[in-house]
């Protein structure tokens, strides 16, 4: 079967991506109920972008998965909830859990350097050096299911996209991710905040009473001018 024939949607990367990372990170919780399921899509760590499925979104995704048998629906023994698996290792056909965990992590955070890859994929699957996330990368290439990135201004790294979706539905930058300023930005000033503003009142206000002071006046004498007293207060 070629997974590519028909792109999958926004719901069913996320789901797949979250199956495969659970059978990777915590196999003894996997396979997964669909509240499982649920929750593992709507968790705000370690995803991009922050969802907020319900069963009328997750439990359709799953059957289409399963037709392009892509997942698989489990009832084990002594067990009342059905479970779900993916297929994925089986449609893909990958060397290795490797370039698996790498797509994987692509499916949940969108575009990504190959350091945030080989950093973010290292709770999945350990990836010895950049060597051994370059062969992934490259096999992923290969294969039709990533991409790199044109390089924008900035950037000093390339990042990677999966393409099960098509059009990469997570290819916005991580919310992680900073770009560096411009030298606009830079130049631009920044608003005092309330409390330098606070502070440069009483700075000012220790001058004046300091001018006082030198000037011989007392809290009633008044200067042949006049003089401008702070009235700021915090």
């Amino acid at each position: 079967m070629n997974i590519l024939s028909e792109p999958l949607t926004e719901a069913q990367v996320r789901i797949l991506g979250v199956l495969v990372e659970k059978q990777l990170a915590t196999p003894q919780s996997y396979p997964l109920s669909e509240n499982a399921l649920i929750t593992g899509c709507n968790q705000s760590t370690n995803r991009f972008p922050v969802v907020d499925y319900d069963s009328s979104v997750v439990r359709p995704a799953l059957i289409r998965l399963r037709e392009r048998a892509l997942a698989k629906q489990m009832i084990r023994t002594g067990e009342r909830a059905s479970k779900h698996a993916h297929r994925l290792d089986e449609q893909l056909e990958l060397s290795s859990p490797a370039p698996l965990a790498v797509l994987a992590v692509l499916m949940l955070r969108g575009a990504q350097t190959p350091g945030e890859l080989r950093a973010r994929t290292q709770r999945l699957h350990p990836i010895a050096d950049d060597g051994a996330l370059d062969a992934s990368l490259s096999e992923l290439q290969e294969r039709g299911f990533a991409e790199p990135l044109p390089r924008q201004p900035g950037e000093k790294q390339v990042r990677w996209r999966q393409l099960l979706a098509g059009v990469d539905v997570g290819g916005e930058a991580d919310p992680g991710q900073r770009a560096e300023p411009s030298s606009h930005d830079l130049q631009r000033p920044r608003p005092p905040s309330i409390r330098e503003l606070a502070e440069t009142v009483d700075r000012l206000q220790e001058r004046v009473t300091t001018l006082e002071r030198e000037l011989g006046l007392g809290p009633h004498d008044e200067p042949d001018g006049p003089v401008v007293r702070p009235t700021a207060q915090r």
